[in-house]
C-alpha cells in the first residue's frame, strides 16, 4: 500500500461552516479515531497565484502538526509547514506553507508534467470514496511542476491519469507555497458521509536531505510499506 493511503485513513476533512458540528463516521474497533480538519468556506473568488493574501487564508485554521515519516517515523519536522483548507460550491482550495530559513537552498528543477525530478516538492492525497484502497494524488515541485495519478487496486498508481486541476508556486525569503484548486467535478466520491471527504495534505519532501513529513502523521511501520513509486519522490 502507498504511504498515502495508510495516511488517508487517519483523517477526514469535514466540509462545513465554522459553527456547524462536525458528523461522526461509523465507530470501528480496529483503527484508530481519524482527526478532523474543518475546512473554511470561500465567498469570493481565490486567485490561485501561490500567495495567501485571500480573503479566505486569512479566515481558514492553519495545520502545523506534521510528523516525520523519513528517515524516521514521528519525529519533529526538520522545518516548519503550514497547511489550509477551504472550499466553496465547485472546488477544493489548498494553501500550503513550506517555511525554509535558507530558500537559496530548495531544489528544483523544471520539466514536463508527470516528469519526477530530485527535487523538493508537497503532495496532496485523497481518498474521494473512503475505501483507503482507492484514490488521487497531486504534486508540485516549487518550479510549478505539476504531478497528478490515480491511485488504485490498494496502492496502483496510474500516471496517465491527468486531471483538470490548478496549483501555482512561490519562492521568497521566507521558503516556498503551492496553492492548488482541484474542481469537485475532478474527484468522483461516495456519499456514505455526507460532509465529510478524505483527505491528506501528504507529504512536503526535501530533497537536499531525503527526508519527508506529512499531516496526519503515519501510523506505526508495520501500516506503512513504501512502493517503488514512493521511493521515487526523493
Amino acid at each position: 500500500m502507498l504511504l498515502g493511503l495508510s495516511l488517508l485513513a487517519a483523517v477526514t476533512l469535514v466540509s462545513q461552516s465554522p459553527n456547524q458540528s462536525p458528523r461522526r463516521a461509523a465507530d470501528s474497533s480496529s483503527t484508530p479515531a481519524p482527526k478532523r480538519i474543518t475546512a473554511t468556506r470561500a465567498l469570493q473568488p481565490v486567485t490561485i497565484d501561490g500567495r495567501d493574501d485571500d480573503p479566505v487564508w486569512r479566515q481558514a485554521t492553519p495545520i502545523t502538526e506534521f510528523q516525520e515519516w523519513r528517515p524516521s517515523e514521528g519525529g519533529p519536522p526538520k522545518l516548519p509547514t503550514e497547511a489550509k483548507v477551504a472550499y466553496d460550491a465547485g472546488n477544493l482550495y489548498v494553501f500550503v506553507h513550506c517555511f525554509d530559513p535558507h530558500p537559496d537552498s530548495i531544489i528544483t528543477v523544471l520539466a514536463r508534467r508527470d516528469y519526477f525530478t530530485p527535487s523538493d516538492m508537497v503532495w496532496l492525497f485523497l481518498d474521494s470514496y473512503h475505501d483507503r484502497r482507492t484514490g488521487f494524488e497531486f504534486g508540485v515541485n516549487p518550479s510549478g511542476v505539476k504531478l497528478d495519478a490515480q491511485i488504485f487496486n490498494d496502492g496502483n498508481e496510474d500516471f496517465a491519469w491527468d486531471a483538470v486541476w490548478d496549483v501555482a508556486t512561490r519562492v521568497d525569503s521566507s521558503g516556498w507555497t503551492a496553492e492548488f484548486r482541484i474542481p469537485l467535478t475532478q474527484l468522483p466520491y461516495a456519499t456514505t458521509i455526507p460532509g465529510a471527504h478524505p483527505i491528506c495534505i501528504a507529504a512536503r519532501m526535501w530533497a537536499r536531505w531525503t527526508s519527508a513529513i506529512g499531516f496526519p502523521a503515519a501510523a506505526t511501520s508495520s501500516r506503512v510499506r513504501s512502493t517503488s513509486a514512493a521511493s521515487r519522490r526523493t
